[in-house]
């Protein structure tokens, strides 16, 4: 609000000051017409006299005449409309352009300034920490960002316009990290953002980093774990399982553990025991979870292997 009305404030001054100088202009070119046939009307007054009194010849006189009128015409024309009217008009339509040039300019103006809210939305989200930025842009909290029954970010996610963008954020992540190579929270952070945005390669390594510093978290080795079957094509590679082992002894209910550890026994070909895996799982997570984990086809189709009636 505070540029719109000093860009106004502008605005006036430039059309006064343009308006002043024309009006200056034309005075002055006003005057020394006036002064040209002033002096005329004096040349002609003085050959007459000369002409009359004998001093000049009547050729000299029409050769006087006709100098004088040519040197007046030389100089700015005097305006068809008397200096009286011309005036007091002339104050109008100044003030009349002045006004309307103002409002033209303060509308135009006022239809492009910036949104405030946004900007100083944008501008908090410039200098906000990085984790609460990704959390909002991924529609998590902090504290959940590492549930087993996560959503998909490019499925559930819409960012607000005036937030950055998820890329954008992970860059600014990664640079504070480099400067705190200690902070827990942010190796959690990238790493669910490039697992969310499809880099498991580099998620596993972000993961890595917070296994690294907190070793008994149950929900950082499960998250480690998954990335790493990610990364390998959906495979549970030995890596992975042992990831998937300290997530389970240090929480029993991790459900990202227990549906991992499952599947890793279904590839080894203990296709009952992940059967009963799955089935005991089933029990235990809501219908939203276990369509995200793809649970009930899974089942499903092991059932159908195993000859397992599931129904």
């Amino acid at each position: 609000m505070m540029t719109w009305t000093l860009a106004t404030l502008g605005a006036a001054a430039i059309a006064s000051l343009a308006l002043t100088s024309a009006f200056w202009v034309f005075e002055k070119q006003h005057r020394k017409s006036t002064q040209n046939e002033n002096s005329c009307r004096e040349a002609l007054r003085k050959i007459a006299l000369d002409l009359e009194a004998g001093h000049i010849s009547a050729t000299e006189a029409g050769t006087a005449r006709d100098l004088a009128i040519a040197g007046a015409l030389k100089g700015p024309r005097q305006p068809l409309m008397p200096a009286s009217l011309l005036a007091p008009r002339a104050r109008a339509i100044a003030m009349a352009a002045a006004v309307g040039l103002i409002v033209a300019t303060s509308s135009m103006l006022f239809v492009l300034r910036p949104n405030s809210a946004a900007s100083g939305a944008a501008n908090s989200a410039t200098t906000a920490d990085p984790v609460e930025v990704l959390a909002k842009l991924t529609t998590l909290s902090p504290t959940a960002m590492l549930s087993p029954t996560m959503p998909s970010l490019a499925a559930k996610s819409v960012p607000p316009q005036q937030l950055p963008s998820v890329d954008e954020m992970i860059v600014r992540l990664v640079q504070r990290l480099e400067r705190q190579p200690n902070d827990v929270a942010g190796w959690k952070m990238l790493g669910w953002s490039r697992f969310s945005t499809g880099r498991y390669a580099d998620a596993v390594t972000s993961y890595a980093k917070a296994v690294a510093l907190a070793p008994d978290t149950a929900s950082l080795q499960s998250a480690y774990g998954e990335a790493l079957v990610k990364a390998s094509g959906g495979t549970v590679t030995d890596e992975a399982r042992v990831a998937f082992d300290k997530a389970a002894k240090l929480d029993p209910s991790d459900v990202r553990a227990r549906f991992h550890l499952a599947l890793a026994q279904a590839q080894s070909g203990q296709k009952q025991s992940a059967l009963e895996a799955w089935l005991s799982l089933a029990q235990d997570v809501d219908a939203e979870t276990m369509g995200r984990l793809g649970l009930s086809e899974k089942i499903t189709a092991l059932g159908a292997e195993t000859g397992t009636d599931v129904a």
